[in-house]
């Protein structure tokens, strides 16, 4: 320790309250825990569920392609997820991703078509070139796939978060339980 954390009032504080964390911790730590028996049966069957109920497209086509349960596919919930950051993140801006839609084209691989609404500020202008660069550079770093097509919905929204279309009810957004109705991707093509 230094001759500064030794002596200030302040630091000695904040160790004092470090060390009582991390007693806390190591109690907790050394407790045994035991999951449920069930609980490894009830994941498994929401696991497979959701699997059954959801779309993917493959992460890898043409002649190296794997069919089957071991293929390289991933979920378009996941994809469009990923779009979503890409616009939701963007660095300076306010805006926000709804209605993200994926489709696999049958006539082309290693491509994807997407369709996604993006609520823009009303007072901000979108360039819609630097949205595009993103969004194509963030799938094809997290997902391995370009886009064929990228379709911009853009939605002018007010300080309020409503679009002048919405203004009598409030615009929807995702929540944490998932996605919003209309806003479930789609795929076409063969499964």
């Amino acid at each position: 320790m230094d001759q500064h954390t030794a002596t200030c009032a302040h630091c000695q504080t904040a160790l004092e309250g470090l060390a009582a964390l991390h007693a806390a911790a190591r109690e907790l730590a050394a407790e045994p825990v035991r999951a449920p028996a069930s609980l490894l049966d009830r994941v498994m069957r929401v696991v497979r569920t959701e699997a059954r109920d959801d779309a993917t497209v493959s992460l890898v086509t043409g002649p190296d392609a794997v069919t089957g349960p071991d293929s390289g596919r991933v979920s378009t919930k996941a994809v469009a997820s990923v779009i979503r950051f890409a616009i939701d993140t963007v660095p300076g801006l306010r805006l926000h991703a709804r209605h993200c839609q994926v489709v696999e084209p049958e006539d082309a691989v290693d491509v994807l078509d997407v369709t996604v609404e993006v609520l823009v500020p009303a007072e901000h202008h979108l360039d819609d070139r630097g949205l595009r660069d993103r969004i194509e550079t963030v799938v094809n770093a997290h997902v391995g796939l370009g886009l064929r097509t990228l379709k911009l919905v853009a939605v002018p929204v007010d300080v309020a978060g409503q679009s002048p279309a919405d203004a009598d009810h409030p615009v929807d957004r995702p929540s944490a339980a998932g996605p919003e109705r209309g806003d479930r991707p789609e795929r076409s093509g063969p499964a």
